[in-house]
C-alpha cells in the first residue's frame, strides 16, 4: 500500500512538471489573419519639391489624419505640393501638420472620405512577435508589397528594428501585426538596413586610389513605433 501511494505521488509530481505553463495574455497571441494588403489604408504619397518629386507611402491613422516618414516629405523643406493617390486613381491634396526629423515621422492632414483608419496597438509588442512591412516599393511599379518578419529590438534612439524586408518607396508605409483576427499598426517604416559585403579598390590613370563598397539589403528595416497608449 505504501509503495502504491508513493507511486501516485511521484506520478502526480511529473504530471505537474510537464503541464504547459500559461503564457501572459498579451504576448505571442496566435495570429488568425494574414494581411490582405489591398484592403489596408496605405497609399502612394507624392511630394513635389522645387527640384524633383519624392515618392513614398502613407498610412491613414485617423479620420483625415495620415502618418508617413519625415524624409519622404523632405523634412518639410522646399515643398510645393503633397498628394495622396487613393484607390481608383483619386488624388487628394495633403497638408503637412508636424514632423520629427530625429524619429523620421510626420503627420499630414488630407481628406479620407469613408476609408477606415488602421487600428492602433492595443498592447505593447513583444520581442520576436510576427510583423508585416507594407508599402509601395518603387521596384513594384505602383503595386503594394508585403514582407513578413518579426520584431527584434529597440535602438537607443527608441526606433525599432524588425527582421522584415523593406525597399525604396516603402518608407512611410506601415509595420503591422495580427491580434485575434485583425491588424494593428506597430509603426511607420523609415529605412532599410544595408550591409557592405565587399570593398573594391582601384587606381585610376592619375594614380588616385578609389574605394567602392557593394551594399546589399540586410533583410532588416527601421521602424518609427506608434507607442501603445493605455486607456486606464
Amino acid at each position: 500500500m505504501k509503495i502504491f501511494i508513493m507511486c501516485l505521488l511521484v506520478a502526480s509530481f511529473f504530471i505537474s512538471c510537464i503541464s504547459p505553463a500559461q503564457e501572459p495574455s498579451n504576448q505571442f497571441r496566435v495570429p488568425y489573419c494574414s494581411p490582405i494588403v489591398r484592403n489596408l489604408p496605405i497609399f502612394p504619397l507624392h511630394t513635389k519639391l522645387a527640384a524633383g518629386t519624392k515618392d513614398s507611402s502613407v498610412v491613414l491613422v485617423g479620420p483625415g489624419t495620415w502618418a508617413t516618414s519625415s524624409h519622404g516629405i523632405n523634412h518639410g523643406k522646399d515643398i510645393e505640393k503633397i498628394t495622396i493617390t487613393l484607390r481608383g486613381g483619386i488624388n487628394v491634396d495633403a497638408k503637412l501638420i508636424w514632423f520629427d526629423k530625429a524619429k523620421d515621422i510626420a503627420t499630414l492632414s488630407a481628406k479620407s472620405y469613408k476609408i477606415r483608419p488602421i487600428d492602433p496597438m492595443s498592447y505593447n509588442i513583444a520581442d520576436l512577435e510576427q510583423v508585416w512591412n507594407i508599402g509601395y516599393a518603387g521596384m513594384a511599379n505602383g503595386e503594394l508589397m508585403s514582407f513578413t518578419g518579426f520584431k527584434v529590438r529597440y535602438r537607443k534612439d527608441a526606433l525599432m528594428i524588425v527582421n522584415a524586408l523593406a525597399y525604396g518607396g516603402m518608407s512611410g508605409g506601415a509595420t503591422v501585426r495580427c491580434v485575434e483576427g485583425h491588424l494593428e499598426l506597430v509603426g511607420i517604416i523609415t529605412a532599410l538596413v544595408q550591409h557592405a559585403i565587399e570593398l573594391e579598390v582601384w587606381t585610376d590613370k592619375t594614380g588616385i586610389i578609389h574605394q567602392r563598397r557593394t551594399l546589399i539589403n540586410s533583410g532588416q528595416s527601421i521602424i518609427s513605433p506608434m507607442k501603445f497608449q493605455s486607456s486606464e
